[in-house]
């Protein structure tokens, strides 16, 4: 009996062992995220009902739907060329390394960054969305919004919320409902306008 609950111990204790080595998140440094690929996130296409409301319409309908497979290279196009990451390197526990062209102009710098929750939050770009980390994938995203506004038979003389492509940071943690809420109280839309609007990322793992 002794040698029963001796032999349980010691498997107890292995299973143990075997566990903690399994949960070991130690990092090696230093830690490198170079471009992987291109995601198209949330999308759609609303009309408007009233200046606080609008309905969920197909993403292929009228001049939205012809333009929307142009609108999507062109915002991936400017997203690179405004913010061109070449890579990012963490290079100990709470300094990166960001090697960047942006509108030409060629940024190689070391900053501070601190984990929160799983998250990495990079100081310099603490009060902006343009770049996030993905904990659940470890991988880094730099992420557009991009909208349009097509005026209605209601709309005389548009203005400049209309027929522009807008491309701006994404909003964390917005649905497409939120980010009609958003756009309704900034720009005074019609009845009858439809806006355009979808999320476009690039990783980097």
């Amino acid at each position: 009996m002794k040698l029963s609950i001796l032999k349980y111990c010691i498997l107890y204790l292995l299973f143990l062992s075997i566990m903690a080595c399994g949960n070991d998140t130690s990092i090696s440094y230093p830690v490198s995220y170079t471009f992987s690929h291109t995601e198209e996130g949330i999308e759609g296409l609303f009309l408007i009902n009233n200046p606080t409301s609008g309905t969920p319409i197909a993403v292929n309908t009228g001049e939205w739907g012809e333009e929307r497979s142009d609108i999507k290279a062109f915002t991936l196009e400017f997203m690179q060329e405004i913010f061109d990451i070449q890579e990012i390197i963490l290079l100990n526990e709470d300094q990166v390394r960001l090697h960047i062209i942006s509108d030409g102009e060629e940024l190689d710098t070391t900053v501070n960054y601190t984990m929160e929750d799983e998250e990495i939050i990079i100081a310099a770009l603490d009060s902006s969305n343009l770049i996030s980390y993905n904990s659940d994938l470890d991988q880094f995203e730099l992420c557009g919004f991009t909208y349009g506004g097509i005026p209605g038979p209601n709309t005389i003389n548009p203005g400049q919320q209309y027929g522009i492509v807008h491309v701006q940071e994404c909003i964390k943690n917005y649905d497409l409902q939120d980010y009609l809420n958003f756009l309704l109280n900034q720009h005074d839309f019609n009845t009858l306008d439809t806006i355009g609007m979808f999320e476009m990322k690039v990783v980097y793992k």
